[in-house]
């Protein structure tokens, strides 16, 4: 019989967001197998996988169950909300935007969004969804959520100075607060609707 060999490729892409994904790809053969026929094999398989970062990682907008699905986790994660500061804001700038964040993660959904932002400048993205997102995560993660929009012509800009005040804001709200970690944040003693 013929000697197996083993071939080895690294193969890297980017998806939309500029983040790189990588794999080996690894063929065995037998000593008859053409180099050539190799390097075929090798190509349509470094092929699919860069078309599957493009297809898993497009920039297509999260339908509308996996926004449900985002504030769902976050809420199930939290359970009791033993601990944590319960409330968080941040105010967020990115060049000519500035963004207000204010968070209670008080168990029940609500938000509150004064924010003026148009399709433009956000790579396809429907403006709309921005909105969507933003009101279905706090719904179902069953926190208040305000959002003013200070200052911003570039919608790009508006966009991620608001996404990074709303990151900050949850990041406090949910640090645990050494002084009452074994309570719960409520006059109550629950966080209930």
């Amino acid at each position: 019989g013929s000697q197996i060999t083993r071939h080895t490729l690294l193969v890297k892409a980017k998806d939309d967001f500029g983040r790189e994904h990588a794999t080996r790809i690894i063929v065995l053969a037998d000593g008859d197998t053409s180099k050539a026929h190799i390097e075929e094999i090798m190509g349509k398989a470094a092929e699919s996988f860069k078309d599957q970062v493009r297809e898993k990682y497009s920039k297509r907008p999260p339908t509308a169950q996996e926004r449900k699905d985002i504030g769902k986790a976050l809420n199930e994660a939290l359970g009791y909300h033993k601990g944590i500061n319960r409330m968080g804001h941040a105010f967020v700038p990115l060049d000519e935007s500035l963004a207000f964040t204010a968070v209670d993660f008080s168990g029940r959904g609500y938000s509150v969004l004064d924010i003026k932002i148009s399709d433009s400048d956000l790579g396809g993205l429907p403006a709309d969804m921005i909105r969507h997102f933003l009101e279905s995560f706090a719904r179902e993660g069953k926190f208040n959520l305000h959002v003013k929009l200070i200052s911003g012509q570039n919608n790009h800009h508006i966009a991620e100075s608001i996404f990074k005040s709303l990151a900050k804001s949850i990041r406090f709200a949910l640090t645990t607060d050494e002084r009452q970690k074994d309570t719960i944040p409520s006059t109550k003693g629950t966080i209930s609707d």
